[in-house]
């Protein structure tokens, strides 16, 4: 029997050196290029976002312009992106080498959340997603990440979406914010997180919500404060399956960013709407947070909303926000459990009158909010 692959603790001396290459070709483009500035306040915190060049801002600031703040100076996170194509600029020598080497055979060299073994750690955390080959390096000690990948213009739907989700997850969990995979939906008085397995009738629910003066602050990603239970929004994106959910709700259809490359094949482009640029006005930042509703599509007209338990809300909302991005599995299991246990969990079953659906939650929020 094979003996599990051991590998041993990153040797602080390694890491140093890797991020200090990482920063040097971060300088080398920047160099070659020009500076394009960009921050957010992101839960409570502001990021800047360091550009070498124009080429990335399409498809990371869409998502986060919502956020968007004014550039002042000692933000709290600085995150410096560059690409290797626009600003003619490959990584220093060594560090190249190295990353064809895990390209060529990344199965060998990451971890089962994408980390880099012998270099991720408690202090500095690496990533790699192949594919896209997009490399995410976070010192936690300086405050500062490194997000870089080869091609600006070949980065996929899903990161111009959720843009550097890895960054901010590792660094937002040292601060007592909990990443979540579920929708936002309420007031400013409060608000719910829907959340479930696909097909549950999430983004259903969250799209009937655009029209009907509930608001949202994300539909696959929000951010929860553990110390005081709000709810942060982080994305302004709605995410549909496919073709038929666009026919569905055909009023929207000229919202969808990606149109021409939406497929309903499994693994196909899913449709991206915008809201910032089309229901800005349906945005909310943060909310305190009332529940937790877990949907189910039922064969009935109505919608009903009924009790449930910790353990329910805990099995919907735990399986895709510990394995969907790198991290502190321990610490995500941890504050997604207390979350569920101070948080009340609620069954919704959405019925065929998805018009309705809207009033029925907005009524259940405000009787949470009248007993808050």
């Amino acid at each position: 029997m094979a003996q599990p692959e051991v590998v041993a603790p990153p040797l602080p001396e390694d890491q140093l050196a890797f991020f200090s290459a990482f920063a040097e070709g971060y300088q080398r483009a920047l160099d070659a290029t020009e500076l394009v500035e960009r921050q957010y306040l992101i839960a409570g915190y502001r990021v800047a976002l360091r550009c070498a060049g124009p080429a990335l801002l399409p498809a990371v600031t869409p998502a986060l312009e919502h956020l968007r703040a004014e550039i002042r100076p000692d933000p709290d996170l600085v995150i410096d992106l560059f690409d290797a194509r626009s600003t003619g600029m490959r990584l220093p020598f060594l560090l190249d080498f190295f990353m064809q080497r895990v390209r060529a055979k990344w199965w060998e060299h990451l971890g089962s959340r994408r980390e880099l073994k012998g270099l991720d750690g408690e202090d500095l955390r690496c990533a790699f997603h192949p594919g896209p080959d997009i490399l995410s390096v976070l010192d936690h000690s300086s405050d500062r990440a490194l997000y870089w990948v080869d091609d600006a213009g070949k980065i996929p739907y899903y990161e111009t979406g959720y843009p550097l989700s890895v960054i901010l997850n590792w660094w937002l969990a040292k601060r007592g914010r909990q990443f979540v995979h579920a929708a936002c939906i309420g007031t400013q008085a409060g608000s719910v997180l829907l959340t479930g397995k696909g097909g549950s009738g999430k983004s259903t629910t969250t799209l009937a919500c655009l029209d009907s003066g509930l608001r949202l602050s994300g539909d696959d990603y929000c951010v929860i404060d553990t110390a005081t239970l709000t709810a942060h929004s982080l994305y302004n994106t709605v995410k549909l399956k496919g073709l038929a959910d666009v026919e569905r709700f055909e009023h929207l259809k000229h919202c969808v960013d990606n149109l021409d490359q939406v497929q309903d094949t499994p693994d196909g482009e899913r449709a991206l709407i915008y809201l910032q640029q089309h229901f800005p006005d349906q945005l909310m930042r943060e909310s305190p947070l009332r529940a937790i509703l877990v949907p189910r599509i039922v064969d009935q007209v109505e919608t009903t909303i009924a009790p449930s338990s910790a353990a329910h809300a805990f099995k919907a909302l735990m399986p895709s926000t510990l394995f969907q991005l790198p991290g502190d599995a321990r610490n995500a299991f941890q504050a997604t459990a207390r979350l569920t246990r101070e948080v009340p969990a609620f069954d919704i079953a959405l019925g065929s009158d998805i018009d309705a659906i809207p009033g029925v939650i907005a009524a259940f929020l405000r009787e949470l909010n009248e007993g808050a």
